[in-house]
C-alpha cells in the first residue's frame, strides 16, 4: 500500500505534536500547577513552592544519575550472574528506594508546614485520594488483576 507524502506528513505531524503534548503534560511544571490550583495557593506560596523544586533539582538530578547506574549493573549482571553482586545490588536498591521514600516525606512536610489549615486539609484529603504518588499505580496494580484471571 502506498501512502501519498502528504498523509505521511499529516501522520508526522500529529505524531510530533502528541507527543510534545505528552512531554508538556509528564513535566514536573504540569504536577505543581495542579497542586497550585488544587490548593489555592497564594502567589507567596507558590514563590515558595518553585523556589523549593529549584532548591532540589540538584539531588533529583543525581538521584536519576544514581538509578542510570544500577540499571547498567543490573544489566551487566544478566550475562554474568553473581549471587553475591545480586545481593548487592538488591541492598543498594532497597537503600535508594528508602532514602526516596525519606526525601518525599521531608518535601511534603515542608510543603504542609507553608500551608493555612483550609490548604492543609485540603492537601491530607490529596495525598489519601492518590496514596503511593497518584493514579499511575493504580492502572498497573488493575492490569496485574486483570492478567491473573
Amino acid at each position: 500500500m502506498n501512502m501519498s507524502t502528504k498523509t505521511i506528513k499529516y501522520i508526522l505531524a500529529a505524531l510530533i505534536g502528541s507527543l510534545l503534548s505528552l512531554g508538556v503534560m509528564a513535566s514536573p511544571d504540569h504536577h505543581e500547577g495542579r497542586l497550585i490550583k488544587a490548593l489555592d495557593l497564594t502567589d507567596a506560596q507558590v514563590t515558595q513552592l518553585k523556589a523549593l523544586r529549584k532548591g532540589n533539582k540538584e539531588q533529583r538530578q543525581q538521584g536519576r544519575e544514581a538509578m542510570k547506574a544500577l540499571m547498567q549493573k543490573k544489566q551487566a549482571l544478566l550475562s554474568n550472574y553473581d549471587q553475591a553482586t545480586a545481593n548487592a545490588i538488591a541492598d543498594e536498591e532497597a537503600s535508594m528506594h528508602k532514602a526516596r521514600v525519606l526525601k518525599k516525606l521531608a518535601h511534603q512536610q515542608v510543603i504542609y508546614a507553608m500551608l493555612d489549615d483550609d490548604q492543609k486539609q485540603r492537601f491530607s484529603e490529596l495525598l489519601a485520594k492518590h496514596p503511593k504518588g497518584g493514579h499511575k499505580k493504580d492502572k498497573s496494580r488493575n492490569m496485574k488483576e486483570n492478567c491473573d484471571d
